[in-house]
């Protein structure tokens, strides 16, 4: 297997029987010796006897990938654990497309616009791990190899823009740092025009952003932290909040940048992976943490109403004056004082 969705073409040359073969694989074509399911990433399924103290050749076609990992393994051992993965991405889109909908739905009724920035944060992550993992050409095919590229790296900025825009108003920056507001609200508009410009990247194949995407991730994600500590000695409940639910994406995105920006350390699946599992995490949390806070909010409204009405009560029944409700009818619904 090759570990590298954004690789489209392959080619394994080896001898058999003295002549060098060519085993193609192109990205959503259903190999013939991989079964009826088309491949996320290229697999060559060979005998282990054909490939004992032989040497073979792997050429791969891609314009983004910068590293990718190559293994060896039983064809068994590979289904079960290609199979367990893309259940695991399958619940984790699942996770996000709920959480969307549910935030937003929130978000809209509340008028809450932090709410509505967090369900467009989970919108975005979800097209980038649809993109980035490859099931648009896997399972949409045909589909031009561009378009899980656009979605992906587009998206990437979006998450940017999307997190500090809901980092500002949940946090209630302009209210308490009305400049330092409008210095976040300039950045998360920086990074959607950046989304825009991702997307004619990938079109005509510049590469000065790819160049430094990584470089503005590590800038964006260590400024909303800087702020969500800042805000944390104003806004102390939300800032927890805040903290407690986001440090995992953080990590886990500061560790999955690092690879771009440090491309000595390779290419390692388990960083890869925990950068999804993190960041799905933090929207899993804060979408908890978003009910608790409304179950609350709802509590001490009910908990009010009933004082009010009790305070209302209470002065009817003392009052010196007699009043009384009655229906269309004209007959007496409620009455206080003496009859």
């Amino acid at each position: 297997g090759m570990y590298g969705q954004r690789v489209h073409e392959a080619v394994l040359y080896r001898q058999v029987g003295g002549q060098w073969r060519e085993e193609p694989w192109r990205f959503g074509v259903v190999p013939e010796q991989a079964g009826r399911s088309p491949m996320r990433y290229p697999v060559f399924i060979v005998p282990a006897a054909e490939l004992s103290n032989e040497t073979v050749y792997l050429r791969l076609v891609t314009r983004s990938s910068k590293r990718g990992s190559l293994w060896l393994q039983p064809d068994y051992d590979f289904i079960a654990g290609y199979g367990a993965e893309s259940l695991a991405f399958g619940l984790m889109m699942g996770v996000l497309a709920g959480l969307a909908v549910y935030l937003s739905a929130i978000g809209l009724t509340l008028k809450d616009k932090a709410l509505v920035g967090v369900a467009w944060g989970s919108v975005a992550y979800l097209l980038y791990v649809i993109g980035d993992q490859g099931f648009i050409e896997t399972f949409l095919p045909p589909q031009p190899p561009t378009v899980s590229r656009v979605i992906s790296f587009a998206s990437i900025f979006l998450i940017y823009g999307a997190w500090l825009y809901f980092a500002a108003h949940y946090l209630r920056v302009p209210a308490h740092f009305p400049r330092l507001g409008r210095v976040v609200m300039a950045v998360s508009a920086a990074c959607c025009a950046l989304s825009a410009f991702a997307v004619l990247s990938v079109v005509f194949d510049w590469s000065l952003l790819r160049e430094i995407s990584a470089y503005i991730g590590v800038g964006v994600l260590v400024f909303g932290f800087g702020v969500a500590a800042v805000m944390a000695t104003r806004e102390r409940r939300r800032g927890g909040i805040f903290l407690a639910c986001w440090t995992p994406a953080i990590a886990g995105g500061i560790l999955r940048i690092s690879h771009d920006i440090v491309p000595a350390l390779g290419a390692q699946p388990l960083a890869m992976s925990a950068t999804y599992l993190l960041t799905c995490l933090s929207f899993l949390i804060f979408g908890i943490a978003v009910s608790i806070e409304i179950q609350a909010r709802e509590r001490d409204l009910r908990d009010l109403a009933l004082a009010n009405m009790a305070r209302v009560a209470a002065f009817a029944d003392y009052a010196s004056d007699s009043l009384w409700e009655a229906d269309r009818s004209g007959r007496v619904t409620f009455a206080t004082g003496a009859a």
